[in-house]
């Protein structure tokens, strides 16, 4: 089997609010992000823009973002954190997540 490394993706991301939704661009797998907030990663995205480890597509309001995702950025994957799932697929995210349907179905579209 050939192993490849991922590297210089482009990822559409609602929210940029944990460390951990920075760790890919540290890691150099993906290389450029649309999203619409930002919150207490608005530092650590500075100085990763400035390092030249991010580039910033485009930053959207939600409505906006969610409309790129069926035109322009529509995702070939999409990676759904859920908090239970049965044996159909099904996925139970959680009481608050308003933008994984429309993830999911544009991934899908």
């Amino acid at each position: 089997m050939i192993l490849q490394r991922i590297n210089n993706l482009h990822l559409i991301q609602p929210v940029l609010v944990l460390s951990e939704h920075l760790d890919v661009f540290e890691r150099g797998i993906a290389l450029r992000v649309d999203f619409s907030f930002s919150g207490q990663q608005a530092a650590c995205l500075t100085k990763l823009v400035s390092a030249g480890k991010i580039n910033i597509g485009a930053i959207h309001n939600y409505l906006e973002l969610f409309t790129h995702y069926f035109v322009d950025l529509t995702p070939r994957v999409a990676l759904i954190v859920a908090e239970a799932a049965d044996r159909h697929g099904n996925l139970y995210a959680s009481p608050n997540t308003e933008d994984t349907p429309a993830i999911v179905e544009a991934t899908a579209f």
